[in-house]
């Protein structure tokens, strides 16, 4: 699992470097989610190189963003069209 953090003015931007995020990553996606981004803010969640997203990833991105805590934000920049078909 490969995620990358970087802050920008409004927000700090999440990348995920991985092509799924699906069971086998959602632990670690988690834990390494929650980590970078202790430190306060809103989030942007940026899933522009994942090209598969099971109901495991899905959980997974819910479970961050239930983790922020209130008065905190996420968007989702990148998502695949394909996702919606599936």
């Amino acid at each position: 699992m490969n995620l990358t953090y970087t802050q920008h003015d409004a927000a700090g931007v999440v990348h995920i470097a991985d092509t799924r995020l699906d069971a086998s990553i959602a632990i670690q996606f988690k834990d390494t989610f929650r980590t970078l981004t202790s430190g306060g803010g809103d989030v942007i969640l940026d899933l522009s190189d994942v090209e598969f997203l099971d109901s495991s990833g899905l959980g997974a991105i819910v479970a961050v963003y239930k983790a922020l805590g209130s008065g905190r934000h996420m968007a989702l920049a990148g998502c695949n069209p394909r996702w919606k078909r599936s």
